[in-house]
């Protein structure tokens, strides 16, 4: 963030995933939408499953930075869902 000049809150953004056919993608949402989407992660040939969003979550080290998470999570139930904020 500092390279963008970009002050970073975590509690000013979000965690934003999102999944196509074959992959998943991750990047940080300024609150307000005040600056574009930053690409923070990508894994390619990954299906949207509990397993790999979970993996992902824990490489982008969302526990550290308290990200909320958001975005089109298809294929993980609510209770799964709840369950992966709690792991990660």
């Amino acid at each position: 963030m500092n390279a963008l000049g970009i002050k970073h809150d975590p509690l000013e953004w979000q965690l934003f995933v999102d999944s196509l056919k074959l992959s998943l993608k991750a990047g940080l949402q300024l609150n307000g939408n005040q600056h574009p989407c930053i690409p923070v992660g990508r894994a390619v040939h990954m299906e949207q499953t509990y397993e790999n969003l979970k993996q992902l979550l824990n490489k982008l080290e969302c526990s550290k930075y308290g990200w909320h998470i958001c975005g089109d999570l298809k294929a993980v139930s609510e209770d799964e869902s709840e369950k992966l904020e709690r792991e990660v």
